[in-house]
């Protein structure tokens, strides 16, 4: 998605329960470079998108499906975070 001039990668994550862990903490450093190759992919085959700066968003939902505790997080993580 596109938030102004900024392209926008969104991981959505369920979790019916927040027991043991939080939907958010299941997004492990492995998954966040899957999550950013993905990117990389997108923006090879999507050119007239390289010339946007990108982040990455945590979209979460908790609960019941039919009512979901929903949480967005801006800027969940970055490329410089992956080492």
């Amino acid at each position: 998605m596109t938030d102004d001039e900024t392209l926008v990668f969104v991981e959505i994550r369920y979790r019916r329960s927040v027991r043991p862990v939080a939907p958010e903490q299941t997004i492990t450093p492995a998954k966040q470079r899957r999550v950013a190759r993905s990117a990389q992919h997108f923006l090879l085959t999507h050119g007239s998108y390289c010339h946007y700066p990108a982040r990455f968003d945590v979209l979460t939902l908790a609960g019941s499906l039919t009512a979901p505790d929903i949480r967005w997080i801006p800027n969940a993580f970055t490329m410089d975070d992956l080492g």
